[in-house]
């Protein structure tokens, strides 16, 4: 194997950039005392707006480097960009107390995972990216102040490692075939059944990363027994930093022969988007709620794979549309179950009591349904038009039932998104809420209800040039 050359290198530099701030961070927390914690908090900041400005300048490369181990989709710096911006956040979001360090560190530490996630096309390195996402999430859950994150963060972590060793055979096993380390050797050997088999295994990180059917079952516990804040990055982070893969391994594997991937893909969504909306359907916890529906909304991201490239723009827009209303939620949720039942009962008169929150509430779930006037109407009008154009092209059945079947699931998400804005108007108030309402919580939501409502008027305006259609 040749040396790298310093070119090369240059392509990986936001990520050596990522890995010293983390080193500082942790550095830093172990020295500096309760009093200066927000030295560190202004340090980490300033240093992800140096990743992100990187990420500005980098030069994309139009091939593979490194011996073809890492490449560059058309989508790689952006989603990068979106996980990056999603941290910052938080960043700016997270009040400052005694776990701030702790929490920066599990925070960059999935960022810098997710990072070298995108742009690996070594199955080791996706590998190990995924263990750092994985190995950060699970100290990010223990962290929470629920009585019950450390079971939950246990629970977490089992159906991880069960994932992971899944993941690490399926990677022997390919090796063993084609004697190759990189992505690509699953369609190099697609003929080989027991490449299929490997593919199998290989998938069950993946699965468990997107939080997908099977692996989906730590889901409610995680997300009803973590902060807001964890809630929501884990609803977030994980998912984006997985679609590149999806869509590295649908650029290699779809339409080629020997394995139909195209029926690999549109199970997996099926199930997804079935079990995630009646799961959803059936619960009274609001935090229980969005995590089934996030189950929903990760098959509903894999669903327009099938019929690349014509639907790469629906699948990121589907992506961006998805982070403001479940941020939103995720706050909007915590900001009154945090002293109080997480129920919607919980919920009761809260819109005429405090109608600002009320009015945000509306705006929320409405788009995560995927209703108008909010952009995630755009995202799943383009991904089922995609899915459409493709059925009437092939004539393939699977196609035009993922097209009802997720078209029904639309409709039923609407039975379970908009219960908790009916309870905030419909309902009389309980009288529990007496603490004061938090206006940089408040504004941060509203910032994310502007973003929902401007995406509507604009959408396109959201992606990069390369991939518009």
């Amino acid at each position: 194997m040749r040396l790298p050359t310093l070119g090369e290198l240059g392509y990986l530099l936001p990520e050596f950039f990522l890995a010293m701030l983390l080193l500082c961070v942790i550095l830093l927390d172990a020295t500096l005392s309760g009093r200066r914690k927000p030295w560190l908090v202004g340090f980490g900041r300033m240093g992800l707006f140096g990743y992100i400005y990187l990420l500005y300048k980098l030069e994309i490369p139009a091939k593979g480097f490194l011996d073809e181990q890492f490449s560059f989709l058309p989508e790689t710096v952006y989603l990068k960009l979106l996980i990056a911006f999603v941290t910052v956040l938080w960043l700016g979001y997270e009040p400052i107390s005694e776990g701030t360090g702790e929490r920066m560190t599990v925070w960059l530490g999935a960022l810098l995972g997710s990072s070298l996630l995108l742009t690996s096309d070594s199955l080791l390195m996706i590998y190990l990216s995924a263990e750092l996402i994985s190995l950060s999430l699970y100290l990010g859950v223990c962290l929470s102040a629920s009585s019950q994150a450390s079971r939950a963060a246990l629970n977490y972590f089992l159906y991880g490692a069960a994932a992971s060793a899944a993941m690490l055979y399926g990677i022997s096993l390919q090796y063993y075939i084609g004697g190759s380390l990189l992505l690509n050797s699953f369609a190099q050997h697609a003929l080989d059944s027991l490449t299929q088999i490997a593919l199998l295994f290989f998938l069950a990180g993946l699965v468990f990363k997107s939080a997908l059917v099977p692996f989906h079952a730590w889901v409610s516990s995680v997300y009803a027994n973590s902060s807001a804040t964890t809630g929501a990055f884990l609803a977030v982070v994980p998912k984006i930093a997985a679609l590149g893969l999806w869509l590295r391994l649908s650029d290699s594997l779809l339409y080629k022969e020997g394995i139909d991937w195209q029926l690999w893909l549109v199970l997996l969504s099926l199930a997804g988007i079935v079990w995630g909306n009646f799961a959803a359907l059936q619960q009274q916890s609001a935090k229980r709620m969005l995590a089934y529906s996030g189950v929903a909304h990760s098959g509903f991201m894999i669903a327009a794979m099938g019929v690349l490239p014509e639907s790469r723009y629906a699948i990121l827009l589907y992506a961006v549309t998805y982070i403001p209303p479940i941020l939103g939620a995720f706050l909007l949720v915590h900001r009154f179950t945090a002293y109080h039942p997480d129920n919607y009962k919980t919920f009761s008169g809260l819109g005429r009591r405090y109608p600002i929150w009320g009015i945000l509430g509306v705006i929320i779930f409405v788009a995560l349904v995927g209703m108008p006037p909010t952009g995630n109407f755009w995202a799943k009008f383009f991904v089922f038009t995609e899915i459409w154009q493709s059925y009437l092209d092939t004539q393939r059945q699977v196609l035009l039932l993922l097209f009802v079947v997720g078209l029904l699931n639309t409709v039923v998400a609407i039975f379970y998104y908009l219960q908790i804005p009916y309870f905030m108007f419909f309902k009389p108030e309980r009288g529990m809420h007496q603490e004061k309402a938090d206006r940089l919580e408040m504004a941060f939501v509203a910032l994310m209800c502007i973003f929902i409502l401007w995406i509507f008027i604009n959408p396109m305006s959201v992606l990069p040039q390369v991939i518009l259609p």
